[in-house]
């Protein structure tokens, strides 16, 4: 019974609720976000035991860093942003080329990880000019994985407009 009434809760009473010592409340967050943490992981990273490995990674980061939490944007932005930080994390840490030979390793590692973080930066600017409307679309489309049917369903808006 303690569970349902939680289940209609917003996300930031869940927090501050877990936050005080209800347990319960992160749990049904978790519930709430797991697969879409799972789903984006996933598609990142094409693998099904990486992407397991990086929602625990982002369920124990939120756990820790839970005092951090920024009141002032919504929790599934600071979801998000954990569960890029582990995807990254992990895509950086895979080998992105094999060599057998050759002194140019350190350089090409540097160049990939440089034009990472330029597309990262250009990325970040552009997301920061976006209305709160078109960022809740692309969370909705990318974090949730929804199709665009399900996104017009969802927002009571035709697809074409």
């Amino acid at each position: 019974m303690e569970m349902k009434s939680h289940e209609t809760k917003p996300d930031m009473a869940l927090w501050q609720a877990y936050k005080k010592g209800d347990f319960l409340s992160f749990s049904v967050l978790f519930d709430r976000y797991k697969n879409a943490i799972f789903n984006l992981s996933l598609r990142s990273v094409n693998s099904e035991t990486l992407a397991d490995a990086i929602l625990q990674k982002v369920i124990l980061r939120l756990h820790l860093s839970r005092h951090l939490v920024d009141t002032n944007h919504p929790l599934k932005h600071w979801i998000f942003v954990i569960t890029k930080s582990e995807i990254n994390r992990v895509q950086f840490e895979s080998p992105l080329v094999s060599f057998s030979h050759g002194n140019s390793e350190p350089e090409v590692f540097k160049k990939a990880f440089d034009e990472k973080n330029e597309f990262k930066d250009q990325l970040n600017e552009v997301y920061s000019k976006l209305s709160e409307r078109q960022k809740e679309l692309l969370e909705i489309k990318y974090i949730d994985g929804l199709a665009f049917e399900e996104i017009s369903e969802k927002l009571g808006v035709n697809r074409n407009e």
